[in-house]
């Protein structure tokens, strides 16, 4: 067999392979779902990215058919969580994690207008709100600041 050919059958060989990796990883972007309370409706959605690793979990944690929780990955790590505090479909809380999973910022949407009002910064190393920011009058700008020497309440859903 002269060389270029060769060299051909090979590169075909190569994207074939290619191809076949392609449609079995492309496949594993699926969302596998979890029932977890056996009512044949489920309460779990997982995505995983062309490597398997986890790229997002949405929760049902109330079992109404609507997610209510939702958690964001990159590169395998959580960056992100979203929680509906009281079941309405709107997303009152957000949470920031860091390189190492831990909470960075923690942000609140009180009047529920998709705009948070409230931000609390976190310390990397104590895991301690350190200093607050808040929107008093709904322009979408933080125009009050606080700073660790206040009493803080860490919400139950960060524990």
């Amino acid at each position: 067999m002269k060389t270029k050919t060769k060299i051909l059958l090979l590169l075909t060989l190569g994207l074939a392979v290619s191809a076949l990796f392609s449609m079995i990883l492309v496949d594993r972007k699926l969302q596998p779902t979890i029932d977890t309370n056996n009512d044949g409706r489920p309460d779990e959605w997982f995505s995983f990215d062309a490597w398997g690793r986890l790229v997002s979990v949405q929760k049902d944690r109330n079992k109404d058919g609507t997610v209510d929780y939702k958690e964001n990955y990159q590169d395998g790590l959580l960056k992100s969580l979203y929680v509906d505090m009281d079941k309405n479909g709107v997303f009152e809380v957000m949470a920031e994690y860091n390189e190492d999973e831990v909470i960075s910022q923690f942000h609140r949407d009180r009047d529920q207008n998709g705009s948070y009002e409230r931000l609390i910064h976190y310390d990397p190393q104590t895991r301690l709100p350190i200093r607050w920011e808040q929107d008093t009058d709904g322009d979408g700008v933080y125009d009050a600041f606080g700073d660790q020497g206040e009493k803080w309440v860490i919400p139950d859903i960060l524990k």
